[in-house]
């Protein structure tokens, strides 16, 4: 087969950049045969992909998938791809070959008063929902929470969604040990002592980081704990006013000095955070797959994350479930976890086995069965 990939978000980052680098990198490591075209301007030589990879600049006809109304011209265009698929919920106007989208999650039809600054901007979400639902030969999703989260609210017809879990990369997230020297400038660069509660996922609303904090909060006012809390990550887009009400928060419990907001944090850095926290809490309103739970079990750090979405079905056995709107039980779990050595053994075993399951060699061997389905 001849298999075009939209690369535009082929960048080293986190959530749908992250995704887009990693099914790439692993479909070259696992796939000799079907020949690979990555539309894309960014430079692609660090990832040493196989010689059936192939890099084509944007400039040269991508641009046909703004173009509405060039079926058979786009047609033409596009007659040596078999496949063209879309990895972060793009699509062209007019299908002009075999067409996948992977659609992580339906987030916007949640909560459009947070993700949009005006009715055009949603108007259009909406028509590009409608192109995925028109042209996509196969929708691509990361759980089967997303796949029936998608049919129930998009109407969309079951044997046209396909699941192929998101994943971790073990090279990259593993348990760990470092010299002492190394381990205390990573920690002074982002000024963290021990021990310390760590959550990673960005500043978003989504991460429901104002009852993780009240819970932190509680466990510092009812038992003295000497804790830090860490939140890894980027102030989402939408976000900054959400950062401003966090930070209000923390000052009126002059606690400013116990929560550190890191910003991004490259993955040699977090890999060390993740190994050296007491344990990880994620305790998200919204997730079509969640990645940071399994990295912080792949790096032997126990989680605690909520009972909701895709997490409950991702977990499962391999964290304490909490029900992330009651600020009492986060609180309850969270101490819980730092004091009972006999969960925390059985977590810590259980996340090494989930983290396995969840290896990105698994996942992209999924989604080249489905290429050959499609």
């Amino acid at each position: 087969m001849k298999i075009g990939i939209d690369a535009r978000r082929l960048n080293p980052g986190r959530g749908m950049d992250r995704h887009t680098e990693e099914i790439i990198k692993h479909l070259s490591k696992i796939d000799k045969v079907n020949q690979y075209r990555l539309f894309t301007n960014n430079d692609v030589s660090q990832y040493e992909l196989g010689s059936n990879f192939i890099r084509e600049k944007l400039h040269k006809r991508f641009h046909f998938i703004r173009k509405s109304h060039m079926e058979w011209y786009g047609k033409l265009f596009f007659k040596d791809l078999d496949i063209f698929h879309f990895p972060t919920a793009d699509i062209w106007n007019s299908s002009y070959c075999k067409t996948l989208v992977t659609l992580h999650d339906i987030t916007p039809y949640k909560y459009p008063e947070k993700f949009f600054s005006s009715d055009e901007e949603y108007f259009t979400y909406q028509k590009h929902i409608e192109l995925i639902k028109r042209n996509a030969s196969c929708i691509i999703t990361v759980s089967n929470y997303s796949k029936n989260d998608i049919i129930d609210t998009l109407g969309i017809k079951k044997n046209r969604i396909r699941v192929a879990y998101s994943g971790v990369d073990n090279n990259i997230f593993y348990k760990s040990e470092i010299s002492v020297e190394d381990q205390s400038l990573i920690f002074d660069k982002y000024n963290i002592r021990t021990p310390y509660i760590l959550n990673v996922g960005g500043i978003d609303f989504r991460k429901n980081l104002k009852n993780m904090i009240a819970a932190f909060i509680l466990l510092k006012k009812n038992y003295k704990i000497p804790h830090k809390l860490i939140i890894v990550g980027s102030v989402g887009k939408y976000n900054h006013e959400y950062k401003l009400e966090l930070i209000k928060i923390i000052q009126a419990e002059n606690i400013e000095s116990d929560i550190i907001f890191t910003g991004y944090v490259d993955d040699n850095d977090l890999r060390t955070l993740y190994n050296y926290a007491e344990l990880f809490v994620f305790p998200s309103l919204y997730e079509g797959f969640g990645m940071p739970p399994v990295e912080s079990m792949a790096c032997g750090c126990p989680v605690i994350t909520s009972n909701n979405t895709s997490l409950k079905e991702i977990c499962s056995d391999s964290a304490v479930l909490i029900d992330p709107l009651d600020v009492n039980h986060i609180a309850d779990g969270m101490h819980s976890l730092m004091n009972d050595k006999k969960l925390r053994s059985h977590l810590i075993k259980n996340g090494y086995a989930t983290a396995i399951k969840y290896s990105w060699d698994n996942s992209v061997q999924k989604l080249l069965n489905i290429y050959n389905q499609c």
